[in-house]
């Protein structure tokens, strides 16, 4: 049973780094540049210095090797960035929704075993029927 546990365990850790990589590398690849969605929010005009330097400061100029080991060594830490959208940290985002989320999570899951354990039952008690 040890083993096992220490197998699984093992295997953990290469399937999170293969899914991190498989996310990363989506959200890279989809259309769109986050510096211009930004720039381009308000009034529309922006120069080319502007949109340098907001890739820069965004780091969206290196490559994506750098990016993701960036990307990565933040989350281990705990920093996930700033949020584009609610220009606010992600963590801060983060901790404001999870006890909704949690709460959310909880009634779904009371609600499903208050509903699958009484049919199940009945299906047990009525085969065939």
């Amino acid at each position: 049973m040890r083993q096992y546990a220490i197998k699984r365990v093992a295997l953990f850790i290469p399937t999170v780094l293969l899914l991190t990589i498989i996310v990363f590398t989506l959200m890279s690849i989809i259309p769109g540049d986050t510096a211009l969605a930004i720039l381009s929010d308000g009034e529309g005009a922006y120069t080319q210095k502007e949109l340098d330097d907001l890739r820069h400061k965004l780091g969206t100029d290196r490559p994506i090797a750098v990016q993701y080991v960036d990307w990565i060594g933040g989350a281990l830490k705990g920093d996930f960035g700033d949020s584009t959208w609610f220009k606010a940290p992600v963590m801060t985002e983060l901790k404001t929704r999870l006890p909704r989320t949690l709460e959310l999570a909880v009634l779904a899951i009371a609600l499903a075993v208050v509903l699958s354990v009484p049919l199940g039952i009945l299906s047990a008690i009525r085969p065939d029927s």
